[in-house]
């Protein structure tokens, strides 16, 4: 008559973007291509951009029927992700409920009723889409005149303003349903 089923799981995820630019110009030998980037007389400086992030997800959910006829499902998600700083962890509850109806003692006479099912659910859901390092500081390289010389001087700059207090986006969600099903559906 009683019956619980469970799930438990771990997951992680690791997303990285490289990127790689290098430019130069006035070749001796134009017929080399890429592999000839050397050859050429006036380069530039190379940039190479990486980015990372990880996510690390804990989930559970429990299960428990009575006698088919009333079913109940409680479930968690724990998510950590790297693009926040203070606020890495967020926790998303659900629970569902749902009642068959036709399977009930007082509905044994209704016999054109083959399936009357009651449903509700109540969850909450997580968003972590922010840029790459939006809660850090990040530097990138910057050039610089200084005086009167026509040469660039190479320093590096703060290219965002960070947020430290970024924190998950959460969305909640309720949801209440009925079915009915007549003369064996």
């Amino acid at each position: 008559k009683h019956r619980f089923t469970g799930l438990f799981g771990f997951t992680q995820t690791y997303n990285t973007v490289a990127s790689e630019y290098m430019e130069t110009a006035d070749f001796d030998i134009e017929t080399a291509g890429y592999e000839g980037l050397h050859y050429g007389q006036n380069p530039n400086r190379p940039v190479v951009d990486m980015k990372k992030k990880v996510m690390k997800s804990y989930i559970g959910r429990v299960n428990y029927n009575l006698g088919d006829t009333y079913n109940f499902t409680v479930s968690m998600r724990a998510d950590g992700s790297s693009v926040f700083v203070k606020n890495q962890w967020g926790y998303f509850p659900a629970a569902a409920f749902g009642w068959n109806i036709h399977k009930e003692t007082f509905m044994e006479n209704a016999e054109a009723i083959s399936n009357m099912k009651l449903r509700m659910s109540y969850g909450q859901t997580g968003n972590a889409g922010v840029p790459f390092y939006a809660s850090t500081s990040v530097y990138q390289d910057a050039f610089y005149v200084l005086g009167t010389s026509p040469t660039a001087v190479t320093g590096v700059a703060n290219s965002n303003i960070a947020d430290r207090d970024l924190r998950w986006e959460f969305t909640d969600q309720f949801d209440i349903g009925f079915e009915l099903g007549l003369f064996d559906d």
